[in-house]
């Protein structure tokens, strides 16, 4: 059996989803929160699952903060290999699912997109049973093969990373908040797209897009061969030390 690995996608607004919670008394650069997570067995079986966010003891003024849970995609999981039956790639197939007796041959090697994978070879029929055996295995469940990707060690560490970077313009005052559309490369280069949502102030907005260029890369998984560029929108609020964010 694989490792359930969850994954709480936070932070991120993925291009079409829509935002289901919101933290309360958040700091300047905090981001939507979302309170589902998707749980994956590694090969493209995504259930969606309601995740219960414990919330702490309100403050005085009523708000209550939310305690989050974090499940970041490391390197290893956005690096997991394909694997191919007779050079067909089987969507939730894997070895595990393969006497290894039946096996004649393996080999590693990069496959037609450049993807580091494993082709094992088998007798035909071999592959039509296993084919098979993996439509009555997922026929009740709904298969989900959209990709993921994150920030390197996740929302909070996205968080810490802004703040830490954040260069306000001389002299601004107040709170101004962004939203920024990012094209996030197959390899995890994150490249400024356009500003969503851009503020008055122009200055903001250039510091928007040097933050966005100045990223790191991201942790990237596909559940499929095919590697395209994804679209995400980050929302970035900059605000000055002597002032209070309300939402």
């Amino acid at each position: 059996m694989r490792k359930i690995i969850g994954i709480l996608l936070m932070s991120l607004l993925c291009v079409g989803c829509g935002v289901r919670k919101k933290a309360a008394d958040t700091d300047a650069t905090d981001v939507e929160l979302y309170d589902y997570v998707r749980v994956s067995d590694g090969e493209g079986k995504i259930i969606t699952k309601s995740l219960h966010i414990a919330p702490e003891t309100a403050d005085r003024h009523g708000r209550v903060k939310l305690k989050t849970l974090e499940y970041p995609l490391t390197k290893d999981e956005a690096r997991k290999p394909f694997y191919y039956f007779n050079d067909e790639w089987i969507p939730g197939a894997d070895p595990y699912m393969v006497d290894p007796v039946s096996i004649a041959k393996m080999d590693i090697k990069d496959d037609k997109y450049g993807n580091r994978s494993i082709f094992i070879t088998m007798a035909p029929e071999l592959v039509d049973t296993l084919k098979q055996k993996v439509r009555d295995l997922y026929k009740n469940t709904f298969m989900e093969y959209d990709p993921t990707c994150e920030f390197q060690g996740g929302t909070s560490r996205m968080i810490e990373w802004l703040k830490e970077n954040t260069q306000l313009p001389e002299g601004f005052k107040g709170t101004q908040r962004v939203v920024v559309k990012v094209t996030v490369m197959p390899d995890g280069t994150v490249e400024f797209n356009k500003l969503i949502r851009a503020s008055d102030n122009e200055d903001i907005n250039r510091e928007a897009q040097r933050l966005i260029e100045a990223m790191p890369k991201f942790y990237v998984k596909y559940y499929t061969p095919i590697k395209e560029p994804l679209l995400l929108a980050i929302p970035i609020t900059f605000q000055d030390p002597e002032s209070r964010y309300i939402r």
